[in-house]
């Protein structure tokens, strides 16, 4: 995607690899996902790193994410923010801290808003910071539902070392731990969009009606 990244991420495909130990995450697991109604703009939701280790230093990261309906799904759901933009705002709790050491965030949020990459390096060139065991973020993403959405979508992370990697103090491209080296995809998160009862779509519109029908008794009537 980027500038002086592609340099730092070619080098480390120069060096040897090292243990990686860190994962990729976000506040909507697929155990426990987020909702968000139809034609509304979801919660925040953060997308963030941690390891199982106290060793691992980050000099780098990217990742392309993308939203997919599941079967059954009706309608779009897509990245309401952030928005395209160099640089893009840091989260709370960036891994390269607050105000961030980084060289700025890149976002370009394409293919109707379900298409995201992001990436970002520590400055000046080849620093780097640990990364801790409590979740640090990379982004923070919102996702907005068209008005006849319905169902569940998931968000994934692109696999491959153009798409989703990170760049340790070595410097050596490593994959995160849920999102391996590949050609596939690695499933990260779900967004649902209830899908109201027939029944209860019903009767709010019989309800409707009858509280209309009430106000033109009581205007008639008042006349």
């Amino acid at each position: 995607m980027k500038r002086l990244l592609f340099a730092v991420l070619a080098a480390a495909a120069l060096a040897p690899a090292a243990r990686a130990a860190v994962s990729l995450a976000t506040t909507t697991p697929t155990n426990s996902p987020i909702s968000v109604n139809a034609g509304q703009t979801s919660v925040p939701v953060n997308v963030f790193i941690f390891s199982d280790t106290t060793t691992d230093r980050m000099q780098a990261w990217q990742v392309h994410l993308v939203i997919a309906p599941d079967g059954g799904a009706t309608g779009t759901l897509s990245f309401a923010t952030p928005a395209t933009a160099n640089p893009s705002p840091a989260p709370a709790s960036y891994i390269f801290g607050n105000p961030s050491t980084g060289v700025g965030i890149e976002v370009m949020n394409t293919n109707m808003g379900t298409d995201l990459r992001a990436d970002d390096f520590d400055n000046p060139p080849g620093a780097n910071v640990a990364v801790p065991m409590a979740n640090r973020n990379l982004l923070t993403v919102t996702f907005a539902a068209s008005a006849n959405a319905g169902g569940s979508f998931g968000l994934f992370a692109v696999q491959g070392d153009t798409n989703t990697a990170w760049t340790d103090n070595a410097p050596s491209t490593q994959f995160f731990a849920t999102v391996p080296n590949g050609i596939s995809q690695s499933r990260i998160g779900t967004v649902l969009v209830p899908v109201p009862e027939p029944g209860l779509t019903t009767a709010v519109l019989l309800a409707g009606a009858g509280l209309a029908g009430a106000g033109r008794r009581l205007r008639r009537r008042g006349r």
